[in-house]
């Protein structure tokens, strides 16, 4: 049975609903252009940079019981054919041999970089201060004159830069250091040695997930040993860069990627000091 107050209700209710839903449906298709940008995203192969650098600093070596070590030291940079200051690394380290083929250890480095100036930063340099904490561990073995040695860094870096942009560079930063060395002991003095060292990313930004590997180092140099106490360490490194370098606009809603491959030719001068 029909209500005749009943029916034109229902109808007007039926078509209020039907016009709130297509002024709902109006306003989320409007609402999705501004609300979602697809970003546009650039690939670039960069070019091939070569420059010297330069590294001088002092270790100072504590051992306050057997087979514990304290290590102190200070590393001060030179890049872009020294005529810029690349970074302060200033490092405590606490290493433990276990016996003549194991040692482990772990440390605390603060770094002071200087950096060019980029959109971020109004293309105005800065200092851009990290924290890393460190944990390696280190076998060896002995054959003949030969000695060799591989190492496995662990390295996790925190950055305070306020341009730091974690889409583009994890912060923290976790890469693993693998160095293979091999020292050749000639009864004197001064006794050369070679190492390759490789690193890692293990975090890795969204945009740059296939790079496995951000630098290769090739090094050859001696150490001159003057005394019980002192002697100086001077090496030859050849560095490539392979990463990537992510830049992220979001006003234009853009991605620029960036293959790095830059090889640095540094020379290096280190002072050691052992109590």
């Amino acid at each position: 049975m029909d209500c005749g107050l009943c029916s034109p209700v229902s109808g007007q209710f039926v078509k209020l609903r039907q016009k709130v839903a297509v002024l709902f449906a109006l306003m989320l298709f409007l609402a999705l252009p501004a609300g979602i940008k697809a970003e546009e995203i650039s690939f670039v192969q960069g070019d091939c940079t070569n420059a010297a650098a330069m590294r001088l600093g002092f270790y100072i070596v504590h051992t306050p019981v057997d087979n514990l070590s304290l290590t102190i030291s200070e590393d001060l940079r030179m890049r872009d054919n020294f005529e810029k200051f690349d970074l302060s690394l200033s490092t405590i380290d606490l290493t433990y041999n276990v016996n003549p083929y194991f040692k482990f250890g772990a440390g605390y480095s603060f770094l002071a970089m200087y950096m060019n100036g980029n959109a971020a930063s109004s293309y105005s340099t800065y200092w851009s201060l990290r924290h890393r904490m460190l944990a390696h561990v280190t076998g060896s073995v002995t054959a003949g004159d030969f000695k060799f040695a591989l190492r496995e860094q662990l390295r996790c870096t925190w950055n305070t830069d306020q341009y730091n942009d974690p889409r583009a560079i994890p912060n923290p930063r976790i890469e693993l250091r693998s160095r293979f060395r091999v020292d050749y002991d000639t009864k004197k003095p001064v006794s050369p040695y070679i190492h390759v060292e490789m690193y890692n990313p293990i975090n890795r930004s969204e945009y740059a997930k296939d790079s496995w590997i951000n630098k290769m180092e090739y090094c050859a140099g001696f150490k001159w040993k003057i005394s019980k106490r002192n002697s100086i360490d001077v090496f030859y490194m050849l560095s490539q860069s392979l990463g990537k370098s992510v830049r992220i606009n979001d006003e234009t809603a853009s991605v620029r990627i960036t293959q790095q491959h830059k090889i640095d030719h540094i020379l290096a001068v280190f002072y050691y000091y052992r109590f």
